[in-house]
C-alpha cells in the first residue's frame, strides 16, 4: 500500500511540474495575464507538494515552524492566484474584488499570528478550529468562484473555447472537492 500511496505522490509531482512548465511556457510566449497568474498557480502547488515532502510533520525551532507557516500561506494563496487567473476571461465587481481581497489578507495575516500550529494527535484549541473553519471557507468560496466564471466565460465561445473553459471549471470544482 505504502508503494502504491508514493507512486501516486510522485505521479502528482510530475504532472504539477508538467502543468507548470506548460503554463511557464504559455506566459513567455505571450506575456498575457492569465497565462502568469496561472503559472504563478502552479508554481505555488509545486512548491506545497515539494516541501510537504521534506518539511518535517512536527517542526521544532524557528527554521522548521517557519517553513510549515511559510507552506500553509501558499496553501492560502494558491485558490487566491486561481480566482485572478479565472477573473482574467469575466472580471469581478469592485466591491467583489475588494471583499476577496481583504479576506485574502486578512487570512494571510491569521496565519502568521497562530500562537502555533497543532501537530498530529495534539489537542485542537478553539482559536485553531476558528482558523481552519475560516481557511475552508476561503477556499471553498473562491473555489466556487473560480468555477463559476470559467464557465460563464466559455458562454457565447466556439465549441473548443467553450469545452476548454467547462473542462478548467470541472477542474476547479474538483480541487473543491478534494
Amino acid at each position: 500500500m505504502h508503494a502504491v500511496v508514493t507512486t501516486f505522490s510522485v505521479l502528482t509531482s510530475v504532472f504539477i511540474v508538467a502543468l507548470l512548465v506548460l503554463a511557464l511556457l504559455r506566459w513567455l510566449q505571450r506575456r498575457d495575464r492569465a497565462a502568469g497568474w496561472l503559472t504563478l498557480a502552479f508554481l505555488t502547488l509545486g512548491v506545497i507538494v515539494t516541501v510537504g515532502r521534506l518539511d518535517p510533520s512536527q517542526p521544532h525551532g524557528f527554521l522548521e515552524d517557519a517553513v510549515q507557516r511559510l507552506e500553509i500561506e501558499l496553501l492560502v494563496l494558491f485558490p487566491y492566484l486561481l480566482y485572478r487567473f479565472a477573473t482574467e476571461f469575466v472580471p469581478p465587481s469592485r466591491r467583489l474584488q475588494r471583499f476577496v481581497a481583504v479576506l485574502t489578507i486578512g487570512l494571510s495575516v491569521w496565519t502568521f499570528a497562530l500562537p502555533h500550529v497543532p501537530a498530529a494527535g495534539e489537542p485542537r484549541p478553539a482559536w485553531f478550529l476558528a482558523y481552519v473553519l475560516v481557511f475552508l471557507a476561503h477556499w471553498t468560496l473562491l473555489s466556487i468562484l473560480v468555477t463559476v466564471r470559467l464557465w460563464h466565460a466559455g458562454h457565447r465561445q466556439p465549441s473548443v473555447a467553450a469545452s476548454r473553459m467547462r473542462m478548467l471549471s470541472f477542474a476547479a470544482a474538483a480541487l473543491t472537492v478534494a
